[in-house]
């Protein structure tokens, strides 16, 4: 499935989806550290602005790494429809590390354009997540822990015998809400929207299993698995990764930030799918025909 992005630009058929502030496919040589990398696109402002991903974790324990997978994280729904996607991935494994514990935190700021976040407008956030094991994981959107107009979406009570999801906004205890019978583990791709309203930010989470689901639209989605009716969140210009803590393995990849719900979450029209199969189709017969 991660071959569909050459293979639609290539054959130049693939429907042409409004492009993202930022999107980054972790496509790094397999093995090395994301740490110090600038892939993704754009590079420039608004964009990725010559940014590079850091380590910034400062927690006990050994400071992990995340790596670049050789392979990426492919998602196709309930209905057929499947993620455009590209590149590798980048892993924390530490069920290998040697020795276990400690964590990884990495960030990279990006350039947003004008007008992001204003009244009237919205901000969406998609990406891939596959774990596995009882540590901790999430992401979050905004300024290190402590900014009140920080977003973060992470894994509630790590280690113990209940694991879910929670949405959180800054340290707030007020401004939270957990996510009910969303397993911590598992195959995602999680979907973010935040309404800049007037007088309030109205913040939705989708985790939609890989293999099920509808992501043909917002309204597709249906109800979201995390809501929070909160005001004061900023349209946030960083992004962070991290996981740690007690044996576990989390990949992430296709981080994308946009301003509508196909930015993020791009996928071929029927239509190009049907010029793909045709093209396909005449490159077989050519091979057969030579042969």
């Amino acid at each position: 499935m991660k071959k569909l992005l050459t293979t639609c630009s290539v054959l130049a058929v693939c429907a042409v989806h409004a492009a993202p502030i930022v999107y980054e496919g972790f496509d790094y040589t397999a093995g090395v550290d994301i740490a110090g990398q600038t892939g993704g696109i754009p590079a420039g402002s608004p964009g990725w602005n010559g940014n590079q991903w850091t380590n910034v974790y400062s927690g006990g324990g050994v400071n992990q790494t995340f790596n670049a997978t050789n392979s990426g994280l492919s998602f196709t729904d309930g209905n057929g429809n499947t993620l455009v996607s590209s590149g590798n991935a980048m892993i924390e494994d530490e069920q290998d590390a040697s020795p276990p514990g400690g964590g990884s935190s990495y960030r990279r700021e990006y350039a947003t354009p004008s007008g992001f976040g204003d009244e009237g407008t919205e901000a969406w956030i998609s990406y891939r997540v596959d774990i596995s094991g009882s540590g901790s994981h999430g992401f979050q959107w905004g300024s290190p822990s402590g900014n009140i107009s920080q977003l973060q979406i992470y894994r509630v009570n790590f280690g113990g015998s209940t694991n879910t999801w929670r949405l959180q906004i800054g340290g707030n205890t007020d401004d939270l809400v957990d996510a009910d019978g969303i397993s911590a583990t598992g195959d995602y791709l999680v979907i973010m929207k935040v309404d800049y309203e007037a007088g309030v930010d109205p913040t939705s989470v989708w985790f939609v299993e890989n293999g099920t689901g509808d992501i043909s639209s917002e309204s597709a989605l249906g109800s979201p698995d995390l809501f929070l009716d909160t005001n004061g969140v900023s349209a946030n210009d960083t992004a962070t990764f991290y996981a740690g803590n007690f044996p576990t393995s989390v990949t992430y990849d296709e981080l994308r930030i946009g301003t509508s719900f196909a930015d993020v979450v791009p996928i071929p029209e029927p239509s190009s799918l049907l010029l793909v199969s045709i093209a396909f189709g005449s490159i077989l017969l050519l091979r057969r025909n030579r042969n």
